[in-house]
């Protein structure tokens, strides 16, 4: 009974180890969620969507990547920890609709690389335990439908942000960078695919990176348009905001309404200069 006993306390405190490694400040939420390599995910399952996911990603994260071109790294797969989630059946040809659909990454890709294990071997070399991560960012639980061409491809508000995060924060300022990200949805979805997968109407990020130890938050607050619609600076909000639209409580731990209200545009100003 006893060695029973021990495994749940270290299950718990594994489990508390990695929410505080990738949660920044606190679970924004109740309710289950599961921990993976690189990330954590609460998953909407009315939805068939991510309701959240948050990671915290180092320089190193970002480099030596497996290729997405060889079959192996690039296939999507189903998560066996999560029910009713979306199928690669729901988004059949929908990359080739005027929708122009495509399976948007919540935890993108770019952050799974690196020597999560420090064994001195990456995925891309054959490390295996780093291998689970890639292949977790992959599960289609880890996606919801975005329009490729005009927002989660080239030119898009969420490739744009994407971009800077990874090649401005991570390579070449060097940040350690923790993420929220997550969907948005009112009373009603405005578009469904597949076998009832709804397409949210709205996405946010929250960026937090530190300086002498203090928080710079970057909170944006997407509306997941068809057509391009401006630059990332143009949806720089409050988390409040967020909170409001989501129901969710970022950094519960913290407990700074004052950290949460202040400028998201004194911070960009800092990053930037």
């Amino acid at each position: 009974m006893k060695y029973i006993l021990s495994f749940a306390v270290l299950f718990f405190l594994s489990s508390a180890l990695n929410a505080s490694e990738h949660a920044y400040g606190g679970i924004p939420s109740k309710g289950d969620y599961i921990k993976r390599k690189a990330y954590i995910i609460q998953f909407d399952a009315m939805h068939k969507t991510p309701r959240w996911v948050a990671y915290h990603v180092k320089p190193s994260n970002a480099e030596n990547l497996p290729d997405r071109k060889i079959k192996k790294w690039g296939k999507f797969r189903d998560d066996s920890d999560i029910n009713n989630e979306a199928t690669e059946k729901d988004y059949s040809n929908q990359f080739k609709t005027w929708r122009n659909y495509a399976k948007g990454h919540l935890a993108p890709y770019y952050i799974s690389g690196g020597d999560r294990d420090n064994d001195g071997i990456t995925a891309a070399e054959g490390d295996k335990d780093d291998a689970e991560a890639v292949y977790e960012i992959m599960y289609m639980s880890n996606m919801a439908p975005q329009h490729h061409s005009n927002f989660n491809g080239p030119g898009g508000l969420w490739y744009k942000l994407e971009s800077y995060v990874r090649d401005d924060l991570l390579k070449k300022q060097r940040k350690e960078v923790w993420v929220f990200a997550g969907c948005i949805f009112g009373p009603r979805s405005y578009d469904r695919i597949g076998d009832g997968v709804e397409v949210p109407p709205m996405f946010f990020k929250i960026i937090i990176t530190e300086e002498k130890n203090k928080p710079r938050i970057l909170a944006f607050f997407f509306p997941h348009q068809i057509n391009k619609h401006g630059d990332i600076e143009d949806f720089l909000v409050s988390v409040n905001i967020i909170e409001a639209m989501t129901g969710l409580d970022f950094f519960p731990e913290i407990n700074d309404e004052k950290m949460e209200r202040e400028s998201t545009w004194v911070n960009w100003i800092n990053n930037n200069i």
